[in-house]
């Protein structure tokens, strides 16, 4: 549900107007140039006995575009939580979190929902977490922040406002989810044969900057001409080979003084991955494919799609961005009388894999249906 106000008054009045009863948990999402007083939200909802999570995007998306104010309101069925992990990136997860919750056996319809930081590397995070739920869930979410990414709170619940801590809950909702990204392998295949987190210190046991510049070099010099290579290099992403329906791309943010690549999350040991680059057709293909896979098998009017697109998508396709939400909008013409496009952009995505594995991608789109 969007609302065209980020007042904490209006806010509140929306998301009593979707309740159902006391097992009620909230998502709220506010544009990051609309941002209300989290303080009073906090004070306000909590007082009327609204449970939330949520964030702040760089935009909200609503049909064919993205909002720059307002608010995105939903309700879902909370089974446990929500639940405040303080340092995702460094931290360990308590069992105390769920020392008093059954965890979900394989075939029960729940859901565990996720947002932290976007600056965070998210992939240990994630390994703790499916080392409590394993495959007996779906996994989503996202993560938040700014579009000029200075770091700031961006990240909400009843309890915390932070720029440093996660929130998860565990919902009684079903949710299939689907992932797609769309950039295209230009190289061969290629080895990290030495990596530490998400820092890449050898590729084919070789420097691994002049491994990655020998695989873009051609195209960033025809593509981007007069531009050096290495401020090209967001164009080019790693994806990673792995048994799923799809690759996991990771990001390059950094080449070191020593020839180390610096990834947008961590790169396994000895991962088998190419480089790749995007096309315009490619990323709207993706998206429609994500919201197709996603929604296999709709029938309810009572479910939607939630879309988690991350901001590079947009920012590579400029003025032709909404055409990748139209063609996911499309997919859902196709299957419901009246339907309305609603997600968020992103900085990271956290997505099921294949038969459940989560994974943290860049640059991807991930569609969840939701239904209970």
């Amino acid at each position: 549900m969007y609302i065209n106000s980020s007042a904490t008054d209006d806010v509140l009045a929306s998301a009593k107007s979707l309740s159902k009863g006391s097992d009620d948990i909230y998502t709220l999402f506010f544009a990051d140039t609309d941002v209300p007083d989290i303080g009073e939200l906090q004070r306000e909802l909590t007082r009327g006995g609204i449970r939330f999570i949520g964030g702040i995007a760089p935009g909200l998306i609503v049909g064919t575009t993205v909002r720059d104010c307002g608010a995105l309101i939903h309700r879902y069925t909370c089974a446990a939580g929500p639940f405040v992990v303080p340092d995702p990136v460094f931290g360990h997860i308590s069992s105390g979190f769920v020392q008093d919750m059954e965890i979900p056996c394989a075939g029960h319809s729940t859901t565990v929902m996720m947002y932290l930081p976007g600056h965070c590397s998210a992939t240990r995070f994630l390994r703790q977490i499916y080392g409590m739920f394993g495959n007996g869930v779906t996994y989503i979410g996202s993560g938040m922040g700014y579009e000029d990414e200075i770091l700031r709170p961006c990240v909400f619940s009843n309890e915390i406002f932070s720029d440093s801590a996660a929130v998860f809950v565990i919902l009684s909702s079903e949710c299939t989810v689907a992932a797609r990204h769309g950039f295209i392998p230009i190289s061969d295949s290629m080895v990290s044969t030495l990596t530490e987190q998400n820092h890449v210190l050898e590729i084919n046991w070789k420097n691994p900057w002049n491994e990655y510049f020998s695989a873009i070099e051609e195209d960033c010099r025809r593509e981007y001409s007069g531009i050096r290579p290495e401020e090209c290099i967001v164009k080019y992403p790693l994806v990673l080979q792995t048994e799923f329906p799809e690759s996991v791309c990771r990001g390059v943010l950094q080449v070191t003084p020593e020839g180390s690549l610096v990834c947008a999350g961590d790169i396994p040991e000895n991962a088998v991955f190419r480089v790749a680059k995007y096309s315009y057709a490619s990323l709207v293909e993706a998206a429609a494919s994500a919201a197709e896979v996603a929604t296999a098998g709709l029938q309810e009017k009572s479910e939607f799609l939630f879309l988690i697109d991350c901001i590079s998508r947009k920012w590579n396709c400029g003025d032709k961005y909404p055409c990748e939400l139209k063609a996911v909008e499309q997919v859902l013409s196709g299957k419901l009388e009246s339907v309305q496009l609603e997600g968020i952009l992103s900085f990271g995505e956290i997505s099921s894999m294949g038969t459940g594995m989560i994974e943290y991608l860049n640059y991807t789109c991930v569609a969840g249906r939701f239904y209970e």
